[in-house]
């Protein structure tokens, strides 16, 4: 007996040590890594940073891609100039987004600085059970004799399409010149909330938005950003050994993939055909009360006008470099981080803009900022106050003193003469 219950535990211990990956290609570990996502762990809490900075084109976040992206987009020119002129003249790379930044911030060495000394971090929570998804960005610059952070905690509610944002203190600074008094004190302490029916009354005149079958939208969305990784060709994803990035994620695994212009393209053309499934799945199976069928085909046609990229640059295009993306993988296959960066180069300098996203927490995710019902101020008091007191100073037709504002011009003429 004691040799049986010896026998199942190490056969236990050893399945736990294999991993749902083993085998598998790039591509098919992204193909399960999607579907998890979909189906078990679309729970979870996340932290990240987004920076940029200034560096030796051969010590970037990608000098080989950098190099290569800036040799293509020379031949490209060389090539054109040969077909114009019917001679073979060397032209230099043209002037794209990334290098004319890297040019234009080494020419101001202090604000590439203060720059380099910031950070966009982030931290939050994903619970798509109880289709909430809290978003807390903080700014921070650490420079010379200077430091500042200004957060602003964000929670999206999908149940009412509800957004609410605690304000960082210089907003309501701003706001208490421009609201009646009774609404000072209260932007102080409460945060600012707008649901989607506030949006249409005060941004869409025509009530197009609340025609829309908006929360079919999102959910389509969601499910089509994710799922169009998973149809791009096999070719586009490499594995690739964990770096220091994978051991803070606790990942085992990392893909690469590289999204340049025909990456794009097929991107978008693959997410649009999931958004149209979606739309049509949850049109058949939950139709949102009061939305009629052509509304649903005005949101596919609208999804397809995206795909047409024949006339839209690529990102890759425009600022001469293609961003390059890791996934981080464990070992059952679930993501646990993300990493992106590009490296443009300019004549002397390159710039570098690396994003990291970790994800962490799944199943039981923890939210940090919990606004109190019936404790915010809604987008129509704050648009009310405004008007109220821009009243009180001007009057209900907007002009000031009523028509007194010529006399100073009277006085003037008077003081010519």
């Amino acid at each position: 007996m004691r040799i049986t219950t010896l026998a199942v535990t190490v056969a236990a211990i050893g399945l736990s040590a294999c991993s749902t990956l083993n085998g598998k290609s790039a591509h098919e570990m992204v193909q399960h890594s999607i579907e998890r996502s979909l189906t078990k762990d679309y729970s979870y809490n996340y932290h990240g940073e987004i920076k940029a900075y200034l560096s030796p084109p051969d010590k970037g976040e990608a000098p080989d891609t950098a190099a290569a992206s800036a040799a293509a987009s020379s031949v490209a020119v060389d090539s054109e100039t040969t077909m114009q002129t019917g001679e073979n003249e060397t032209s230099e790379p043209p002037a794209l987004l990334g290098g004319k930044a890297a040019d234009w911030l080494q020419d101001n060495p202090a604000l590439a600085r203060y720059l380099e000394n910031g950070r966009l971090k982030y931290t939050g929570a994903v619970d798509l059970r109880r289709k909430q998804i809290e978003f807390i960005p903080e700014l921070t610059f650490n420079n010379h004799n200077e430091s500042s952070s200004i957060r602003m905690p964000m929670l999206f509610d999908g149940n009412d399409m509800s957004l609410t944002a605690d304000m960082p203190a210089s907003i309501p600074v701003i706001l208490n010149f421009f609201v009646e008094p009774k609404l000072r004190e209260r932007l102080i302490n409460e945060p600012l909330r707008i649901t989607l029916t506030d949006a249409a009354e005060s941004f869409d005149t025509d009530g197009k938005i609340k025609q829309l079958p908006v929360k079919s939208a999102v959910k389509a969305a969601y499910i089509a950003i994710l799922r169009a990784y998973g149809d791009i060709p096999a070719q586009y994803y490499t594995a690739l050994p964990p770096d220091s990035y994978a051991k803070q994620a606790g990942a085992k695994y990392r893909i690469r993939y590289v999204e340049d212009a025909t990456f794009e393209k097929l991107y978008l053309q693959a997410a649009t055909k999931h958004f149209r499934r979606e739309l049509d799945r949850l049109q058949k199976e939950a139709p949102e009360k009061g939305i009629g069928a052509e509304k649903y085909e005005e949101l596919k046609q609208w999804a397809d006008s995206l795909a047409d990229t024949e006339e839209l640059p690529s990102n890759a295009s425009l600022l001469g470099t293609p961003i390059l993306t890791d996934w981080y993988l464990d070992r059952k296959g679930r993501i646990v981080g993300i990493r992106s960066f590009l490296q443009a180069n300019g004549k002397e300098k390159a710039l570098n803009i690396s994003s990291v996203f970790y994800m962490h927490d799944f199943n039981r995710p923890k939210f940090t900022f919990k606004p109190k019902q019936g404790k915010t101020i809604s987008w129509k008091e704050l648009a009310d106050a405004v008007t109220a007191q821009k009243n009180a100073r001007y009057g209900e037709d907007g002009s000031e003193d009523d028509g007194e504002i010529g006399e100073p011009n009277r006085i003037y003429e008077k003081t010519v003469r």
